[in-house]
């Protein structure tokens, strides 16, 4: 992987050296970042140049502006093309306006191109070298746009005379008979264009509705000289041809939606079935299209009037082209787009929607507030306005939302090739829209755009509701009433010190601007009060009610002519924030108006700035805000003491050529900050006498615009800040020859010209630098002594020779730097033009392990460069002396980067987490550890028991249950924010990058998998959620065994039948005590598929003390129960076989039953055979069993099989044993004789049954008082034995251990065969 990335960076490299242009950063971090299309640009110039495009010698293109000829030669421009040939010097002077009482300006668009060119210059670093011109007004990105995606069901053909209107349920949900019954009072029949994917005019629904240019003829020519040959129904700009057709679909499905022909027994019917299609293509046939060809489609309909244009696509990206486009468009047309089917939500850009949670983004053009954005109802898919219609985030210019909802699910509507589809989105939705619109303008008197834009809005529900028609058409004059809102308050101190900022004291002037949002309002009075629970002291109103000076029309805003005048209390402290509320009156006003709040901080401090033209001294306790630019002149001295904040306002800075001290300690740092509610973009902050400027203990943060060159910096933090070059050269560094020590530099951005680095010859000592942006890496250092370089981000390119500059490096910390350009981290990236071999021997690189370091440089080894970086000699610890950092992180004692083939995966159960830190660290203050499968890496804190367990050294733990854990690779995070060094004014850097352990835990269901190893048996245990998974019906329990190699062995399901799923226990009796198992769980759904598998679990069942057959750990009656149970077939749970084979002959019988008893009667008699010779001979005669024994029994088993069900007889000979009789299968049997109190049968020929008739003795055993075997051969009445050989029948049949009979031996496992345990 890192030899591609490598060859990856060669190819930019050599792209970037063919290259004249500087180069930009690109912001990529947004998925929904947009797309645009490599080598091309639209561009638009100002009005008033004059652009001739020519041809010149070697096909330069040249447009007769020398200077943008100059850059179009150095892109190798290849063509030009005008976007809006036919409206776009067509200037409107009509004013109209949009929903934020903006007027929606028609642009004169005749000098918007689109540019074609082949030097494969960045996009964005061509459209920065042209829009930054005199002669262009913009210039941008070509970004792509797509059909808005749907959802879709197969296509059904036409069926002759079966109309699909029952089927278009919409039609009934927005009340559209309503619009059908209204009389047309305009003999014009609307035209609406439909700008997608095209139509096929052929369809049978649709035909008899496609529009006709009825000043073309299809000759050949073009005959109404509009540019285009033959449109007699529209243009394909995909294709460059009036042949109109539809290769996708989407377009005719939503040409059918908006205006399908009705009453004609075919098919479904459109909105406005009365209304013209103009079929537009601006969209390939697989949905994607770009902005230069959207803007020549609206261009078409714009000119050959459409009255509305339906616009069933969208991008992420905001195009000033196509914004420009549609405001001119809006002067003639009506615009109606899809909001989007992404689920986000258009109340924020990027992130989280602050108000619904939903992620947010803006779909264009769905959300220009002068286009009518349609959501589509109750459709989780749908993009949405949380707030409402009226609501916005946004500021007035902008005020991005989507107005209405339609239905958008299960849409019937037309097909290519005469057929009919089902679709969902809300590009279903949007064609809706623009035919009840179309059908709107057609019925009623509605005398503007505007008017027509806020019936939608108010006869929907209050947040942004499906449309209702018969609310629509019910609306009147008298029903508009006016809606007002604040627009924004221009505060003004021209009373005061005249900075635009209010000061404690002083008087201001409240100039409001409000805006109307439907009716017209008259004779409107503007009143300012304390907003609620406001302090009414802070300030004193001078002038108040006061008239807005003009009426306002839909959606026109205005400023107040008369300010109100208010007086702020001479002590208000600084920065106090001071709530107001602006009440408005006027005729025929809404009941439900509330006023509107607005708020300003107001200012209390000393003010600085101009030319100091004496010595002064700033103190703590004072604000002190630098309001414009503060020049200190050569021998003025500026002293500013410990605990001083200083704070200097946007746009302002401060430039030094006299001494300023800054005599801040330890204990009281002095900050240099932004000003309250500032963005931190100072004009500069320039100290340019290197011997009288002295930084002690200074905080600089938040600062836009600042440099740090050639001064002393002794226990300083730089933070957030954005560092720029001031001395002119193109490339920019934090410092050049400055001194550092004991600072804190980090979270700042080192940004500029063409090359902007860290350092041009700083010198660091014990320097923390760490989580910086920078655009090319360090750059070269005097000395980097003991100091950290960590997790700082490099985004282009890396410095000619190293980065860091290792030579540079002494007791230092190097590691964690990401290389954007290398996409991966890297400690050091040496690039020398000469082959060398540099020993790097007094660095920590992040690791002890040689192969880790190796891997974290990039030189000569990965063809980068011709030097190579020996690390033999590195350290192998971080270095103590420099400032706090994360030396190690340790997993139940290992190191997860070092040992990592020595850490096995993380399973249920508790892991201890060791963070080592290489110097003494705070203690009272507990480091934040946490660990995730993706950024931030904070999913699963790792906090339980935390405590310092020295003061380098931090341990806690996590449990892993399944249920809290994430399967796969996790990173560990230590953050630094949480961590503190025993200097207050270090903290280390965030560790996120070194250290992934792997979880093998659960999954969506089965989760804390427990096992307890019971004896001869394994308890499963584990946790489910039904509301997760509402299709739970069981689960299956699976198990391995690992093979002598190691390996994993075949896995075997255990359950017979599906554990249900209110059950989450299990018992598996089926083990052999000493032998590890590994567990793990699948959930079966009601479709008896199976899921997610839970975590795996490993357990060794237990095994017990010889004659404990139950497992109770006492050997006592209820064993010798067991053993008879089992005998007897009655499938004992739990059975330990182990336990009830006494004499360990693997197998469990009637001697296995007296050794038990032995053990219980007289557990100090051994149970050795003494009589290991005695053979016993038994035979049937008469019906009888008889058997001669040269020794007392004690115990007597017997089996038999019978064709019919029968019991055996005992025979006097056993008065006084325990006796069982007991039918084992169809035709088995078993007949068991023992004794608890001591009784025998004597030496001798003795009768021990009557057996049935026709019966056959399978089996018999004997056994001795003590549970010795007496042999027992079977001879015939005549005494003789039977010695016959015969062939093995399985007579006592097959069983498994837990006694159930098997058909058939298995090929593997254990099982009990003619009564002896069988390992197969």
């Amino acid at each position: 992987m890192k030899k591609l990335l490598i060859a990856a960076l060669a190819c930019i490299s050599l792209n970037a050296q063919a290259q004249s242009l500087p180069t930009y950063a690109e912001d990529h971090t947004d998925h929904t970042a947009p797309e645009y299309k490599a080598g091309e640009l639209l561009v638009k110039f100002k009005d008033g140049k004059t652009i001739k495009k020519r041809r010149l010698p070697g096909k330069r293109l040249s447009v007769g502006l020398s200077r943008v000829d100059s850059v179009l030669n150095v892109l190798g421009a290849q063509d030009m093309e005008a976007l809006m040939p036919l409206t776009g010097a067509r200037v409107n002077r009509v004013k109209r306006y949009a929903y934020n009482g903006k007027e929606v300006k028609d642009h004169d668009m005749s000098r918007l191109y689109r540019l074609e060119y082949g030097s494969g210059a960045s996009v964005y670093n061509a459209a920065k070298a042209l829009g930054e011109l005199e002669e262009v007004e913009f210039a941008e990105p070509n970004y792509i746009v797509r059909a808005i995606e749907s959802d879709s069901e197969s296509a059904l053909p036409l069926k002759p005379n079966d109309p699909l209107l029952t089927e278009q349920w919409w039609l009934s949900a927005i009340h559209m008979q309503k619009a059908w019954t209204q009389p047309a009072i305009n003999s014009k029949r609307p035209v609406i264009a439909i700008l997608d994917t095209g139509v096929d005019i052929t369809h049978p629904d649709l035909k008899d509705n496609i529009w006709t240019n009825e000043a073309e003829t299809e000759n050949g020519y073009d005959t109404d000289r509009n540019g285009f040959v033959d449109d007699l129904h529209g243009w394909d700009f995909i294709n460059q041809t009036s042949k109109i057709g539809d290769y996708n679909g989407h377009g005719t499905h939503c040409a059918g939606i908006a205006a399908a022909t009705g009453n004609n027994g075919r098919g479904v019917v459109g909105a406005n079935p009365d209304a013209w299609i103009m079929p537009i293509t601006v969209l390939q046939s697989n949905g994607s299209g770009d902005v230069a060809t959207i803007i020549k489609g609206i261009d078409y309909a714009a000119a050959n009037g459409a009255d509305v244009i339906s616009m069933s696509f969208g991008s992420y990206a905001y195009s000033i082209a196509q914004d420009q486009a549609l405001s001119k468009a809006y002067s003639k047309c009506f615009l109606v787009a899809a909001a989007g089917n992404n689920g986000k939500c258009v109340n924020a850009e990027g992130g989280f929607c602050p108000y619904c949670g939903k992620y947010a983004a803006i779909c264009f053009p769905a959300a220009f507030t002068y286009v009518l954005g349609v959501q589509a109802a109750n459709a989780g898919f749908s993009n949405v306005d949380c707030n409402g219609p009226i609501a916005s985030p946004y500021d007035e210019e902008k005020l991005y939302n989507y107005e209405v909802s339609a239905p958008g699910t299960n849409i019937y509507s037309t097909y290519p090739g005469g057929k009919y589809r089902k679709m969902s989105g809300t590009s279903m939705a949007c064609p809706m829209v623009a035919g009840v619109a179309s059908r709107v303008m057609q019925t009623k008197d509605i005398l503007s755009y505007e008017i027509l834009f806020g019936d939608f809005i108010h006869s929907t529900s209050p947040l942004g509701g499906l449309i209702d028609l018969d609310k629509l058409y019910e609306m009147s004059d008298e029903d508009r009433k006016p809606t007002i809102h604040l627009v924004t308050v221009e505060l003004t101190d021209s009373l005061g010190d005249k900075d635009g900022r209010v000061d404690a004291g002083e008087i201001i002037d409240l100039y409001p601007t409000v805006r109307n949002d439907w009716g017209n309002a008259d004779d409107m009075t503007l009143t300012v009060e304390f907003a609620e629970n406001e302090d009414k002291t802070l300030c004193e109103f001078l002038t108040n009610n006061v008239p807005l000076g003009c009426s306002l029309s839909s959606y026109a805003k205005a400023k107040a002519r008369t300010p109100i005048r208010i007086k702020m209390r001479d002590d208000i402290v600084d920065g106090r924030i001071v709530r107001l509320r602006l009440k408005v009156k006027c005729t025929n006003m809404s009941s439900d108006y509330e006023p509107e709040e607005f708020a300003f901080k107001v200012e209390n401090g000393i003010e600085l700035g101009g030319t100091q033209r004496e010595d002064i001294t700033l103190y703590p306790g004072v604000q002190y805000i630098v309001t414009r630019n503060w020049g200190i002149p050569k021998d003025v001295v500026v002293t500013v003491k410990a605990g001083t904040t200083l704070k200097i306002k946007d746009g302002v800075g401060i430039s030094n050529y006299g001494h300023m001290l800054f005599e801040g300690t330890r204990d009281s740092m002095i900050t240099i900050t932004k000003g309250d509610n500032d963005l931190g973009v100072i004009g500069s902050f320039m100290n340019d006498n290197a011997n009288y400027c002295d930084f002690n203990y200074v905080v600089f943060e938040n600062l836009n615009n600042i440099d740090f060159h050639g001064h002393r910096y002794n226990n300083c933090v730089i933070r957030n800040c954005i560092i720029v070059d001031h001395t002119g050269f193109t490339t920019d560094y934090f410092s050049r020859n400055g001194t550092f020590k004991n600072c804190a530099i980090y979270n700042n951005s080192v940004t500029g010209g063409l090359e902007a680095y860290l350092s041009e010859n700083a010198t660091f000592l014990n320097t923390d630098i760490h989580d910086n942006i920078l655009k090319n890496g360090f750059g070269t250092c005097s000395r980097f002594y003991q100091s950290n370089y960590i997790g700082n981000r490099i985004k282009e390119r890396i410095s000619s020779i190293s980065s860091p500059d290792v030579r540079a490096l002494e007791a230092s910390n190097c590691f964690g730097n990401y290389y954007d350009i290398l996409e991966g981290y890297y400690s050091v990236v040496f690039l020398t033009t000469e082959p060398e071999i540099f020993y790097l021997s007094d660095a920590y690189l992040g690791t002890a392990s040689d192969k880790e370091a190796y891997k974290s440089i990039l030189d000569s080894e990965d063809n980068m460069g011709w030097g190579t970086v020996d690390v033999q000699q590195k350290r192998n610890n971080a270095v103590e002396e420099a400032p706090a950092c994360v030396d190690y992180v340790k997993v139940d004692g290992k190191n997860p980067l070092d040992d990592a083939d020595e850490l096995p995966p993380l399973g249920v159960g508790r892991h201890l987490v060791e963070v080592g830190f290489n110097r003494v660290m705070n203690q009272k203050v507990h480091p934040m550890v946490s660990m995730g499968v993706r950024p931030p890496y904070t999913q699963k804190s790792i906090s339980e028991d935390g405590f310092w367990f020295d003061p380098y050294t931090y341990r806690a733990y996590i449990t892993i249950d399944g249920r809290s854990a994430t399967d796969g690779t996790n990173r560990i995070r230590v953050s630094g924010y949480q961590a503190k060094d025993i200097n207050p004014n270090f903290r280390p850097h965030t560790e996120s990058y070194r250290y992934n352990v792997l979880v093998s835990a659960a999954g969506s269901m089965s989760t804390g998998l427990m096992a307890e190893a019971g004896l001869g048996k394994v308890k499963l245990e584990w946790q489910t959620d039904m509301e997760d998974f509402a299709d739970l019906m069981g689960y299956n329990i699976y198990r391995y065994t690992y093979n002598e190699d190691g390996t994993c062995g075949d896995t075997i399901k255990v359950n017979d039948m599906t554990v249900l799923a209110e059950d989450t226990t299990y018992t598996d009796f089926d083990v052999i005590p000493g032998t590890t198992y590994c567990y793990y769980i699948k959930e079966i759904g009601t479709d008896l598929v199976e899921n997610s598998v839970s975590s795996t679990i490993a357990v060794t069942p237990l095994t017990a003390q010889k004659g404990d057959a139950n497992g109770s750990l006492q050997v006592d009656i209820a064993d010798v129960m067991t053993e008879i149970a089992y005998l007897s077939n009655e499938n004992p749970q739990p059975f330990i076989f182990e336990a009830a084979d006494v004499n360990s002959d693997n197998n469990v019988d009637i001697l296995d039953v007296v050794g038990t008893i032995r053990m219980i009667t007289a557990p100090e008699v051994s149970a050795e055979n003494t009589d290991e010779n005695a053979i016993a001979y038994y035979y049937v005669k008469n019906g009888r069993l008889y058997v001669e024994t040269p020794v007392v029994l004690g115990g007597i088993q017997v089996r038999f099989e019978s064709n019919e069900k029968a019991t055996a007889n005992p025979c006097e000979d056993l008065e006084g044993m325990e006796l069982l009789n007991a039918q084992v299968s169809e035709k088995s049997n078993i007949f068991l004789a023992y004794s608890m109190t001591g009784k025998v049968v004597g030496m001798g020929a003795k009768a021990l049954l009557d057996i049935p008739e026709g019966a056959e003795i399978t089996e018999v055993v004997l056994s001795t008082p003590r549970g010795a075997n007496v042999k027992a051969i079977a001879r015939d009445a005549t005494g003789i034995a039977n010695i016959e050989n015969k062939k093995p029948t399985h007579l006592q049949g097959i069983y498994d251990l837990y006694g159930r009979k098997l058909n058939a031996l298995p090929k593997h496992g254990v099982v009990i065969d003619n009564g002896k345990k069988i390992v197969r």
